[in-house]
């Protein structure tokens, strides 16, 4: 299958950006991260139909801390075309690294990709650098300004769910010298991770759509 190229180089770039009281609880339990688990996903991008595969593996260490990563793969191929880690933290979950084709990513300082509670009107902004591992001298500066919006109803091949927690991902980033901007909404639900992605592109038209089609959980 012939998958356009702009479409996936503006997802590969806008992935190495992305992604109280009660909050601890909240950050452990709300992405079920089991190694072994595993969701499907039915991907449209710009009329293109793929299956999309994220895998938990086992946790490892990043920067002295222990990170859970997660494999992304395409129509179950071998080998996977970017692993994502994160970290749990009292009131967030971090993601400190990003695997891809282009290289190995460490994020200065740690990239909050969710921090609890999930509540409407909530944000937050992450500011700082993609640092090539092996040399620190190489790096691209970028941010992302998040924003947890009202829960919304999404249909899945997997089930209904009537309130999933929407989350847009703005980020600007430094492309050659000048700044490049795209935005990607998300809809989550508590136990079962992410059900839905829609990514555009810098003018705002939608260039893939994620739908969940099978979680498999270990747990």
């Amino acid at each position: 299958m012939k998958i356009p190229r702009k479409p996936l180089a503006l997802l590969s770039l806008f992935i190495l950006l992305v992604v109280g009281c009660a909050g601890q609880n909240e950050a452990k339990n709300f992405l079920p991260l089991t190694p072994g688990n595993l969701w499907t996903y039915d991907v449209n991008i710009q009329g293109e139909r793929t299956d999309m595969q994220v895998e938990v593996g086992q946790p490892r260490e990043v920067e002295g801390k222990n990170a859970i990563p997660l494999s992304y793969s395409y129509n179950r191929l071998a080998l996977p075309t970017q692993v994502e880690y994160y970290v749990i933290e009292d009131n967030a979950i971090v993601f400190p690294r990003i695997d891809n084709v282009q290289g190995q990513y460490l994020k200065k300082p740690f990239q909050v990709f969710l921090k609890f509670p999930l509540k409407p009107g909530a944000k937050w902004e992450w500011t700082g650098n993609l640092v090539t591992m092996g040399d620190d001298d190489k790096k691209t500066r970028a941010r992302v300004r998040v924003e947890v919006n009202e829960a919304e109803k999404v249909v899945t091949h997997v089930a209904t769910y009537q309130k999933a927690v929407k989350i847009s991902f703005n980020s600007v980033f430094d492309a050659n010298g000048t700044d490049f901007a795209i935005k990607e909404d998300r809809w989550y639900v508590k136990g079962v991770g992410m059900v839905k992605e829609v990514l555009y592109d810098e003018t705002g038209e939608e260039i893939m759509v994620a739908i969940l089609k099978k979680l498999e959980k270990k747990d």
